[in-house]
C-alpha cells in the first residue's frame, strides 16, 4: 500500500468511525450510547495514532517501536506506584471541582449521571469501553504519537521535551472540549508525559490512564463522593505524584541506546540515563 493509499484509508476509517460515535446519542440505554460513543472514539485514535506512525519516514521496529509500545524501564512497583500518583492527581482535580461548585455542569456531570447507579451488564460495558480501552487508545494517540514524535522533532532544542509533553497535554485536554473537563485532563497529561518520558516506554502511562479511568467508572456507578474534608489533603496527594515521579526516575533502567529510545532520556531533557 502506497502512502496516498494509506492516507486515504486512514481518513476513511476515521469518518465511518465519527458516524458511529455520533449514533451513540441515539441509543438506548445510555450507558450503551456512551460505551459506543467511547469505543468509536478509541478506534479513531488508535486508527490515527497507527496510521501515521506507518507512513515513511519507517523507523526501524515500524509503528509500535515509533508509539512507544516496548517494555518500561521501570519495575512494576514502580508502576504501581505512578498509578497511585495518578488517582492521587485525579482527587485532586475532583475535590478542587467540588470545592468551586462546578461539579454539577460539563461532561463530567453527564457521565457520572448516566452511569450512577449501572450495575450488571451496563457496568461492564462501561468498565471495558470507558476504563480499559479508552485509557489505552488516548495514550497511543496523545503520548505514543503526538509526545513521541514531538521529542524526535524536538530532539536538538533545549528543554524540547518538556515542550512535547506540554503540546500532547493541550490536544490531550482540546480532546475533552469542555470548561471543566478540559482544564484536569491538561493536568492529568502532564503527568502523563512526565510518566512516559520518565519510563521510556508509553506502557506505564497506558496502566496509570486505565487505573483513573476504572476508578472513574466505579466511582459514578456507586456513588462514590468527595468528603468536604478532603480539600485538607490537597498537599499530601500532589506529594504523593510526585514522589511516584521521582521513585520512576531514580530507580529506571538505563535506556538501550539514544537511537533506539528517543524517549528514554531523563525528563525534561538530556542524554540518556
Amino acid at each position: 500500500m502506497n502512502t496516498m493509499d494509506r492516507v486515504l484509508g486512514i481518513v476513511a476509517g476515521t469518518l465511518l468511525l465519527l458516524g458511529l460515535a455520533g449514533l451513540g446519542s441515539r441509543v438506548e440505554p445510555a450507558v450503551a450510547g456512551m460505551a459506543l460513543a467511547s469505543l468509536a472514539t478509541s478506534a479513531i485514535f488508535v486508527l490515527l495514532a497507527f496510521g501515521l506512525a506507518g507512513l515513511p519516514p519507517v523507523t526501524p521496529g515500524g509503528a509500535a517501536q515509533r508509539l512507544g509500545l516496548r517494555r518500561s524501564r521501570v519495575a512494576l512497583g514502580v508502576t504501581l506506584a505512578l498509578a497511585c500518583g495518578t488517582l492521587s492527581l485525579s482527587n485532586v482535580a475532583e475535590t478542587l471541582i467540588a470545592m468551586l461548585g462546578a461539579d454539577q455542569v460539563g461532561t463530567l456531570a453527564e457521565i457520572t449521571s448516566t452511569l450512577e447507579g449501572s450495575r450488571g451488564a451496563g457496568l461492564v460495558l462501561a468498565l471495558v469501553s470507558i476504563g480499559l480501552v479508552a485509557g489505552v487508545a488516548e495514550e497511543i494517540f496523545f503520548r505514543g504519537l503526538l509526545q513521541r514524535s514531538q521529542e524526535r522533532r524536538l530532539a536538538g532544542v533545549r528543554g524540547g521535551a518538556v515542550l512535547a509533553v506540554l503540546t500532547a497535554s493541550a490536544a490531550f485536554a482540546l480532546a475533552h472540549w469542555d470548561p471543566v473537563h478540559t482544564p484536569a485532563a491538561f493536568f492529568l497529561g502532564l503527568y502523563l508525559g512526565a510518566v512516559t518520558r520518565l519510563t521510556g516506554s508509553v506502557r506505564p502511562a497506558m496502566f496509570c490512564h486505565v487505573v483513573n479511568n476504572l476508578g472513574a467508572v466505579l466511582s459514578a456507578s456507586f456513588g462514590i463522593h468527595v468528603p468536604a474534608w478532603a480539600g485538607l489533603l490537597l498537599a499530601g496527594q500532589l506529594a504523593l505524584a510526585g514522589g511516584a515521579l521521582a521513585l520512576a526516575w531514580r530507580l529506571r533502567r538505563p535506556a538501550p541506546s539514544a537511537a533506539a529510545a528517543p524517549s528514554g532520556a531523563p525528563f525534561p531533557g538530556g542524554a540518556s540515563g
